[in-house]
């Protein structure tokens, strides 16, 4: 294909999905774009209007879309009992990703809250080791209980890849001169093996909520390959403070 030519669009359908929550809604096709939504209410001009303008397929003007390179297919559905939408985007490698989206409702001080707002859930983290040691990026799902009005409990889980040692070489290899073992076994004694460029990385936060967006969470994050690299299985752990900002469409 020419590199001024543009990739065909997905033909549009109204094979939708609906979220809201009684102030707003949101149309969101089965490739997980938003196509239609209106702010702040139901008759205001629309935010996302991609499917008023899809006779030759969904435009990607007017949409909120996220795009999988190599998308072979797609899957959709509600969490049981409610109005919580999940997309699942998988490659030709068998590699996929998943969206979740919702319309917030809550009850506040006795009172139903229905704001004006679309939330698309995105899990992402970073670590970075200020001492010359090992950096990582993660990321992967969560999922948000509530303990109280204010506290909540969060378990997560994904993957994470790390720029630290694997595999280091063995200081008991025949040939090895005295400087170069003694060198090796100092690495081993002195840096970390994580066996693995790619770790599963579990997490647990206990968490307050300051403002509508404002949180603060302790948290508890480990990084390891689980022994699918080996039976040796060292890993990396993290507690910490953490401030999050939620972001989202709000008017």
């Amino acid at each position: 294909m020419p590199a001024n030519q543009a990739a065909p669009r997905p033909a549009a359908s109204l094979d939708l999905a609906l979220i809201g929550n009684c102030t707003v809604s949101a149309l969101i096709e089965r490739r997980g774009s938003i196509v239609w939504c209106c702010m702040p209410c139901f008759d205001s001009t629309p935010v996302f209007d991609a499917l008023l303008h899809s006779r030759d397929g969904l435009p990607l003007d007017g949409a909120l879309t996220v795009e999988l390179e190599g998308l072979a297919r797609t899957e959709q559905s509600y969490d049981p009992g409610t109005a919580i939408v999940r997309t699942r985007l998988w490659d030709d490698r068998g590699q996929g990703i998943e969206l979740t989206d919702f319309a917030p409702r809550f009850i506040h001080r006795d009172r139903v809250f229905r704001p004006a707002q679309l939330v698309r859930r995105v899990h992402l983290l970073a670590g970075v080791n200020t001492s010359g040691g090992t950096n990582y990026v993660a990321t992967g799902l969560a999922w948000r209980f509530n303990i109280s009005e204010r506290f909540y409990v969060q378990p997560g889980i994904g993957v994470a890849v790390h720029d630290g040692r694997v595999t280091l070489p063995s200081p008991d290899e025949p040939g090895l001169t005295p400087e170069e073992r003694l060198k090796r076994q100092g690495d081993f004694d002195t840096k970390l093996d994580l066996g693995s460029r790619v770790l599963f990385e579990p997490e647990l936060s206990i968490g307050w909520k300051a403002t509508r967006r404002l949180s603060v969470e302790l948290s508890w994050i480990h990084i390891s390959h689980a022994k699918l690299a080996g039976d040796y299985n060292p890993g990396l752990g993290d507690v910490g403070v953490r401030l999050l900002y939620r972001y989202g469409l709000d008017r």
